[in-house]
């Protein structure tokens, strides 16, 4: 049986909707899950442009990245040969897109609050130097509703010269 976890993609904290609900069977647990998120912002912020602060992108990007964990085809699934039809990165399971977070059991929600800032204040150039600064805060619950607490808080990045691992 899966962890199940939500992931939801808000601007700000107190919005009542996200822009975005990613769901996760397997391994939802914040030191499974927790640690993939943190190092998912981490890779995204050496990007050229990466979108932190924006629901939309970001959780698009979390799909991608997240589809790429496991190609491996279920046993209950039947192997086809590969064709010119035929991408590897299409052959995935275990995270999709829902509705809302009240539209399937999960044990764990991730809130991510991607603070989006004032697109009228800030050019081009603040908002990636922004972006490249600070991760989305992520607050964790539990499936009765419970908060957790903020993720940079219950799992550690530390960087090194070329890598960045989980403390």
């Amino acid at each position: 049986m899966g962890t199940p976890a939500i992931i939801e993609f808000k601007y700000f904290e107190f919005d009542k909707e996200p822009i975005a609900c990613v769901y996760r069977h397997f391994d939802g647990y914040p030191e499974e899950l927790g640690t993939e998120l943190r190092l998912f912002f981490q890779l995204c912020k050496i990007l050229p442009d990466p979108r932190l602060h924006d629901p939309m992108y970001l959780s698009a990007k979390w799909i991608v990245y997240d589809s790429q964990r496991d190609h491996s085809t279920p046993t209950h699934q039947p192997k086809f040969e590969k064709t010119e039809y035929y991408d590897s990165t299409l052959n995935f399971l275990g995270v999709g897109i829902v509705t809302n977070k009240d539209a399937i059991n999960h044990d764990y929600l991730y809130s991510v609050i991607c603070n989006k800032p004032n697109s009228g204040t800030m050019n081009n150039w603040e908002r990636k130097e922004a972006d490249q600064k600070e991760e989305p805060k992520v607050i964790v619950h539990n499936a009765k509703g419970e908060c957790l607490g903020v993720l940079s808080q219950m799992v550690k990045c530390v960087k090194t010269k070329n890598t960045i691992k989980v403390a």
